[in-house]
């Protein structure tokens, strides 16, 4: 498949980009299943376009992968061992057990866990099957309206607080390693939260009521609580691999939380759990290993590896180098600015599949640029955070991915999330817009 010449891009990329354009039709026309077309694309990178296999499948040695492989692997302990009904009888029983509860419930959930789970893939991986057994419970089937707006519920539930909390994210991280030293002293994680909030509220009172407004079923069916109750009894006391799996999790969930004091790796953590749901009868290794999709991991992988491809292809630098300029003409203009970066991260996130690369690319040459013009760099950083995270296709989002293969693969239909990806991108957008109107209000805008 060819595209038409871009000058400054070599033979390679033009190819490259020509596989995966071949590869998204495929996708969304379902000629194979994923993880043939995605293994398809991968050796046409290496035969066509000369990418070292390392390259083509470097996430497979990644810590990414195998940090979601071992979050599938305890959650299927959680459901297996009973732990994951329990779990969701008791949310249920938290918040009014409807539509408009459990969005509700998932949303402030999202935003309560958000600051002790630096990985987004994990949280999803972990909330998927319990948002699933909700759907079950309010009598949604696999692929409705309503189950799908749960779904996007959990998610976006995760998202939102990503700006808001340094910690909620490792991209919090990167971003305020890349920013100047002065810029740095000057966002602890209280000032952060102060300043990133505006965003926050915003797009969350937004998306809730866009959840409520294009999910919410006419006619509202609600559980009664002593049906939920009459369950719970019927599950008897919590049993022994019950028992197990919750201090399992709970101690994986402990160790992500206090990385930054032991210094263990969270992918380690994840691994040597995994290995424990067998060793202590979490469930058995046969349980495990049926009910991991082991396609779905195949093609995790091969997504997650796209970045590396591009990055080796120059095509990532070929986009920030062609589309930069546009930028410099906008310093003066705030709203117009902050709406030009947004929209470059959504266009460019279309090819330059890592987050984190996207983000070091970009910020490498922004933050220069909105100093010398005077503008703090924090809120160009914030601008990217706030879009960087679209799920137009499913190879851009990992969080997406994880939740998706961790709920079964089916509970939520694909072109009902696309077109709510275009609503949640607009509100992240009018986010922007309002936070901008209120840091040039507060001197938050410009380097004071």
């Amino acid at each position: 498949m060819c595209l038409l010449p871009m000058q400054g891009m070599s033979a390679s990329a033009h190819t490259a980009l020509g596989i995966l354009t071949c590869a998204i039709v495929w996708w969304i026309v379902k000629v194979f299943p994923e993880f043939v077309t995605g293994l398809l694309m991968c050796a046409a990178f290496t035969v066509f376009c000369g990418v070292p296999t390392e390259t083509v499948f470097s996430a497979f040695s990644g810590a990414s992968w195998w940090l979601l492989l071992s979050a599938f692997g305890i959650s299927v302990g959680v459901s297996e061992s009973g732990l994951m009904k329990r779990v969701t009888l008791s949310v249920l029983k938290l918040f009014p057990a409807s539509f408009t509860g459990q969005v509700t419930g998932l949303l402030v959930v999202g935003t309560l866990t958000a600051p002790f789970i630096p990985s987004m893939s994990a949280k999803a991986a972990i909330f998927a099957p319990l948002v699933k057994g909700i759907c079950a419970d309010l009598g949604y089937r696999d692929g409705s309206r309503q189950a799908s707006g749960i779904f996007l519920a959990m998610l976006t539930g995760l998202r939102n607080p990503g700006p808001l909390f340094i910690s909620a994210s490792v991209l919090g991280y990167a971003f305020i390693g890349l920013l100047p030293d002065y810029i740095q002293e000057r966002y602890s994680m209280l000032q952060w939260l102060v300043d990133a909030f505006p965003w926050f509220a915003t797009v969350s009172v937004l998306n809730f009521s866009a959840l409520l407004l294009v999910f919410r079923p006419k006619n509202e069916i609600s559980i009664s609580r002593d049906s939920l109750q009459t369950k719970l009894e019927a599950m008897g006391p919590m049993s022994g691999q019950e028992k197990y799996m919750l201090v399992l999790s709970l101690a994986t969930i402990g160790m992500w939380i206090s990385e930054g004091l032991h210094g263990i790796p969270s992918e380690i953590t994840a691994v040597i759990s995994l290995a424990l749901v067998v060793v202590g009868k979490g469930c058995s290794a046969a349980a495990l290993c049926a009910n991991i999709n082991w396609g779905s991991m195949l093609f995790l992988g091969i997504a997650l590896s796209l970045s590396s491809v591009f990055s080796y292809l120059n095509i990532d630098k070929w986009i920030v180098d062609t589309l930069a300029p546009m930028l410099t003409g906008l310093v003066d203009k705030p709203y117009a600015l902050m709406l030009a970066v947004a929209l470059f991260t959504t266009v460019s996130r279309f090819v330059i599949v890592s987050e984190l690369a996207f983000v070091n690319i970009f910020i490498a040459f922004t933050v220069p640029l909105a100093e010398q013009a005077g503008i703090n760099p924090w809120v160009v950083c914030l601008a990217v955070y706030a879009l960087v995270n679209p799920w137009f296709f499913m190879y851009q989002n990992p969080v997406y991915m994880a939740a998706h293969y961790a709920a079964g693969g089916t509970l939520e239909k694909a072109s009902i999330c696309t077109a709510y990806c275009v609503v949640y991108q607009l509100i992240c957008m009018v986010g922007l817009v309002v936070s901008t109107f209120i840091w040039l209000r507060c001197g938050t805008f410009y380097i004071n």
